[in-house]
């Protein structure tokens, strides 16, 4: 019998929605962000069904926050390493307080930023 076209692309739909999105593994997650990202909870994921083809990936913290480049991933971690190095200083002296928010500096991935790119073309 003839097969409805309509029916048959329904469940192809289906089942791609089904599928999970593509995911770096540890080696590269941990290459991209830094060591130890992926154990962390850190996950590259592809940013929309079949991204991962033309490169579009999204960096995923342990929280679910999506950041669209690894540099932003970078950033956002230590940016949320300090805001937890903050919120535990007021517990402890000055020296400790500035040891503690060292150490977790220090966890926190650092990458050179990349040049600012010049606006202005001729």
């Amino acid at each position: 019998g003839a097969e409805d076209p309509q029916a048959a692309a329904a469940v192809a739909v289906e089942e791609a929605l089904m599928e999970p999105p593509v995911e770096r593994d540890r080696a590269t997650t941990d290459n991209k962000l830094w060591m130890g990202s992926f154990d962390r909870g850190w996950r590259i994921r592809e940013r929309y069904r079949g991204s991962a083809k033309s490169g579009h990936w999204s960096y995923v913290s342990p929280t679910g926050d999506a950041f669209s480049s690894a540099a932003e991933a970078i950033e956002g971690a230590a940016a949320a390493a300090a805001a937890m190095a903050a919120a535990e200083a007021p517990q402890m002296e000055g020296s400790a307080a500035i040891a503690a928010a060292g150490a977790v500096m220090a966890e926190a991935p650092s990458r050179p930023s990349p040049a600012p790119s010049s606006s202005k073309k001729r």
